[in-house]
């Protein structure tokens, strides 16, 4: 099935229940859209496309039973949906941004919104985050000047708790809704974060903790055939070094790999180290994929752990050239910060 007309299916479903059928389908479509010939970046913008039109369709419907919402809202996406970078069976980091202090009435009525929406998500495939990071979250179900102080507070105090949730939510994204919300509360946010240097080399540090490994290491994991993730050991590392320089330039882009195209264009990194570190992160999203779509066809389900023996001689040296790339630019980024980096 052409993305266009699942598209077009979601938007005319008339149910829940006839979204929740198409949504069985996703895997299968994914797969389709792979052997198909979509390199990663194309598939993951694709199927963002879709899963942000089951989240929209999903609140529409939400609303045709609750009623008029009764101030203004945004519904915000972050994680990989956020970034346009998502694939079937992953969970859902979503929140919600209201215009005004909501009173009790107004605030049952988007707790109750969002509870729904949630978890009409995971029967969709989109499985509850385990770490809370959802709308139906009180915490993450505010208004304007809280998300602002949210912000402001762990721009401020740069603690653990503060830069796990100041990377997630740089990663924010409208997926219906308002707009002019979400601008609200990044603009400021943003601006402050480029002028508070210890956030900034906090969130450098924090990037930094995880780790590809060294050729060493990765040998012995080839000859033993033992396994990698190459979500946790690959994609994750560049995604961090994405956000903390795009943060530092003012980049607003979400996308990996737009967030790495505009730091060469603002020369805060040089065109062939960052060009590097687009073809590492192209690298590994393709394996993943071709990863994925092996384990869909045998066993229905997916895992980021593969087995390096089992890949392809070219394969395995792509890997590792990508790896060596994500620990050069991670040399360079404990340069640059002065953060405490542990060999």
């Amino acid at each position: 099935m052409a993305a266009n007309a699942a598209l077009q299916r979601i938007r005319q479903s008339r149910n829940r229940e006839t979204l929740f059928t198409f949504a069985s389908r996703l895997p299968g479509l994914q797969s389709e859209w792979w052997q198909s010939g979509l390199n990663a970046y194309e598939l993951g913008v694709q199927f963002t496309r879709i899963s942000d039109a089951i989240t929209q369709r999903l609140i529409q419907l939400a609303i045709e039973d609750l009623g008029t919402p009764p101030i203004a809202f945004a519904w915000l996406a972050c994680g990989s949906q956020g970034r346009c970078e998502q694939l079937a069976h992953t969970d859902q980091d979503n929140a919600l941004i209201l215009s005004q202090p909501p009173n009790s009435m107004q605030g049952d009525y988007f707790q109750t919104l969002a509870a729904r929406v949630t978890e009409d998500l995971h029967t969709c495939g989109f499985t509850l985050c385990q770490g809370g990071i959802m709308a139906s979250n009180a915490e993450w179900c505010q208004p304007v000047e809280v998300w602002r102080n949210y912000f402001n507070q762990w721009i401020a105090h740069p603690d653990k708790r503060a830069l796990m949730l100041a990377n997630n939510f740089c990663d924010l994204r409208t997926i219906t809704g308002s707009t002019g919300l979400l601008q609200s509360v990044l603009k400021p946010s943003f601006a402050s974060a480029q002028a508070h240097r210890r956030f900034i080399t906090a969130l450098a540090a924090e990037a930094l903790r995880s780790r590809p490994p060294h050729r060493l290491p990765f040998w012995l994991t080839l000859r033993r055939g033992r396994r990698i993730d190459l979500k946790q050991s690959g994609l994750m590392p560049i995604i961090a070094l994405a956000r903390v320089l795009a943060l530092e330039c003012g980049c607003r882009h979400t996308h990996t790999r737009h967030r790495l195209q505009a730091v060469i264009g603002a020369g805060l990194l040089s065109r062939s180290n960052g060009t590097e570190l687009i073809h590492a992160w192209d690298t590994l999203a393709r394996l993943r994929l071709a990863h994925f779509d092996q384990q869909y066809q045998r066993l229905g389900r997916f895992s980021n752990q593969v087995r390096v023996a089992q890949l392809p001689r070219q394969d395995q040296k792509a890997l590792q050239t990508a790896f060596a790339s994500i620990r050069l630019m991670q040399q360079w980024l404990a340069h640059r910060f002065s953060a405490e980096i542990v060999q």
